[in-house]
């Protein structure tokens, strides 16, 4: 409490609105302190944020990490801390406040697709990694989201050199931003959302049926378990901890010069962002953002 009102730690949105109700005088106070945790991104990944919390279909392909929308609490802190920031506690509550979109009456519908190396990688610890397999099951079984693991069979995919998501909108053109190092970067051109959309449309075929990428998350979740013993691969060769995608940031094809023009929203157009959008929120892990 008195490093929250002393301003040097933003307040978790529950904690605040208790402070709130139970401290006379509050008149919303505390709950307006949350209001500064977009500013814990860094300013290039702050447009980002709003774009994802105004989209209607959020597609997301991560072959490092889980995207930073359906991690747990403790897996984004074993991941901020990698980066040894001084506000790592304000990086993670600000990626927790990312996810009460999920909680709308009308949230956005996620499709995730993983490479299976992301569920085996340790991050965090055993309980931390368990914590995290048990949301992503969640989240597998949870309509009208949808989750697909591409098994590991030591076979190159399309898309697996780096992590992208596509965002659907109710109303304007779809955009897709890339992971990258050390930034992320939009793109808004119809023929680069085109050609993202069909990648996106390839690792679905390759990525296991929904049902089955339930089972193997349960699978990978009994392998963790103190009696489990490990189990081969759905191609019968050896797992391991990391999966086929290439450490090395994706290398745009041509980059959008062009504003979003269809939208009714003022969307900066991808110059805006210099060559980077978001990229440490997830897949590199300097911990900086959302």
């Amino acid at each position: 409490m008195a490093k929250v009102e002393g301003g040097e730690l933003v307040p978790r949105r529950e904690f605040a609105e208790a402070c709130d109700q139970v401290l006379p005088h509050a008149n919303g106070r505390f709950a307006a302190l949350t209001d500064v945790l977009r500013f814990a991104f860094p300013t290039w990944f702050r447009e980002y944020v709003e774009l994802e919390g105004d989209a209607t279909d959020s597609r997301m392909f991560h072959c490092q990490l889980v995207p930073g929308l359906v991690q747990t609490e403790d897996y984004a802190r074993a991941i901020m801390e990698t980066g040894r920031l001084p506000n790592a506690d304000d990086l993670v509550t600000a990626r927790m406040e990312r996810q009460r979109i999920l909680e709308r009456e009308d949230p956005p519908k996620l499709w995730v697709i993983l490479d299976e190396g992301v569920l085996r990688r340790t991050v965090g610890g055993v309980e931390v990694m368990k914590g995290q397999l048990e949301r992503l099951r969640d989240l597998a079984d949870t309509a009208p989201h949808v989750a697909q693991i591409i098994p590991e069979n030591g076979k190159p995919y399309h898309g697996w050199s780096g992590s992208f998501a596509l965002l659907s909108f109710a109303e304007g053109a779809d955009v897709v931003h890339f992971d990258g190092f050390p930034r992320g970067y939009f793109l808004a051109e119809q023929e680069d959302v085109a050609s993202a959309t069909r990648a996106y449309d390839l690792l679905i075929a390759t990525a296991l049926p929904p049902d089955d990428s339930a089972a193997l998350i349960n699978s990978i979740l009994k392998e963790r378990s103190p009696t489990a013993s490990p189990a081969p691969s759905p191609s019968g060769t050896a797992r391991t901890p990391t999966g086929p995608c290439s450490s090395s940031p994706p290398q745009p094809g041509r980059r959008s010069s062009r504003a979003f023009r269809t939208a009714p929203r003022n969307r900066p157009g991808p110059s805006s962002h210099g060559p980077g959008g978001a990229t440490v929120t997830d897949q590199f892990v300097t911990g900086r953002a959302g």
